[in-house]
């Protein structure tokens, strides 16, 4: 009887083992086909993994990193068309004219009130940072730093184009619109604690001349 439950024991460590290494073995090839794939994106201007949208200015280096990725965006496509006239026509043919850029919407949430400090994202601006941060990304410079009582830098009043990382690759836009509304105060500093922000991008390429 003990030669038998010798045998059988014996049996089920084998296999537990063998099962053991197929798994470490799986979870290892899974682990090397993920660090690919986070080489790969990274190299190619993909989304990082684990981690919030984040916009930067395409020149400049300047970084928003959001606290949360909206819960929703709305991307929106148009196309524009006209109306020929051809003479002797009674029904004159509409003829595509250009497809415009694409819009985008969305709902930004900053809030330094977090219940649990730990989820906070590294790097993440806090609510009046980010603000001020969204007011240069949408404004003229000379505008943007009036609001924050700082002298405006000559010959840069252009807005600057943005790369919005959320999806798995950057979206190059300007941001057209923006509409803030803060939610919670700090009684002493007055600072922002709490923050939510519409947002909207509009795609940007340069203009081109055919021939």
């Amino acid at each position: 009887m003990g030669e038998l439950l010798n045998t059988f024991n014996n049996a089920r460590m084998s296999s537990r083992d063998t099962i053991d290494t197929t798994v470490n073995e799986q979870q290892s090839s899974a682990a090397k086909a993920f660090q690919a794939d986070s080489l790969t994106r990274r190299a190619t201007g993909y989304h990082p993994q684990r981690s919030p949208m984040y916009i930067k200015t395409e020149k400049g280096g300047k970084t928003l990193r959001c606290q949360f990725d909206p819960k929703e965006f709305d991307e929106r496509y148009s196309v524009d068309y006209a109306i020929v006239p051809v003479t002797g026509n009674s029904i004159n043919p509409i003829t595509y004219k250009t497809s415009n850029p694409r819009v985008w919407s969305m709902k930004l949430f900053f809030n330094d009130l977090l219940s649990n400090p730990a989820s906070a994202v590294a790097g993440a601006q806090r609510a009046e940072d980010a603000i001020a941060l969204l007011q240069e990304f949408l404004l003229p410079s000379s505008v943007a730093l009036a609001t924050q009582g700082l002298s405006p830098k000559v010959g840069s009043d252009r807005p600057p184009t943005l790369l919005v990382f959320l999806l798995n690759k950057a979206f190059r836009c300007q941001m057209t619109g923006l509409s803030i509304k803060r939610m919670k105060i700090h009684p002493i500093s007055r600072a922002t604690l709490r923050a939510e922000a519409d947002v909207e991008f509009t795609e940007f390429y340069e203009s081109f001349s055919a021939g």
